[in-house]
């Protein structure tokens, strides 16, 4: 009898789990985040439990997402009072319902993000990995499920404006 995967939200997306695959690929030694003790992985650690809303930070958790290890993490722009990130991890299933993930204009391609909140800004994306140019884990797409990734840009503490 096939087993059957947990359905969890995260944010506006539905998911199907696979939760034993996504605890696998959660620390892929491949990944280019692996095991990093950078200023600003520490400084992502230190912070997310206070920067997260509570209960996206609870459905980040339910879907087995390690949140001290991310598959990538790196500064996308800042300014004297603010630090903007982009940081993803992997999961393993099927994405059952939420917005279409990319969209084509005049300018090209562009990803779709849900904001879940304003201040910090947080937002997030989930796409097949199939959809994205960055780094994946290696994973067989299966029966059980594919490779999804969780794209997030968000506001962490500016250190640099408190030195």
């Amino acid at each position: 009898m096939r087993k059957r995967r947990p359905t969890i939200r995260i944010d506006k997306w539905l998911v199907a789990l696979n939760l034993e695959d996504t605890k696998r690929v959660q620390r892929d030694v491949e990944a280019p985040a692996y095991m990093c003790e950078c200023e600003l992985c520490a400084l992502w650690k230190s912070n997310y439990k206070t920067v997260l809303p509570r209960d996206y930070l609870n459905q980040l958790v339910r879907a087995c997402i390690d949140l001290d290890y991310p598959t990538e993490l790196y500064e996308s722009s800042n300014d004297i009072n603010h630090l903007y990130v982009r940081i993803q991890f992997h999961i393993v299933g099927e994405l059952l319902e939420g917005p279409i993930s990319y969209s084509r204009n005049e300018v090209g391609r562009n990803m779709y993000y849900s904001e879940v909140q304003k201040s910090p800004w947080v937002s997030v994306a989930l796409t097949k990995h199939s959809g994205a140019y960055d780094y994946h884990p290696e994973y067989k797409d299966s029966i059980s499920g594919k490779i999804i990734l969780v794209d997030m840009r968000l506001e962490l503490p500016n250190m640099a404006k408190n030195a």
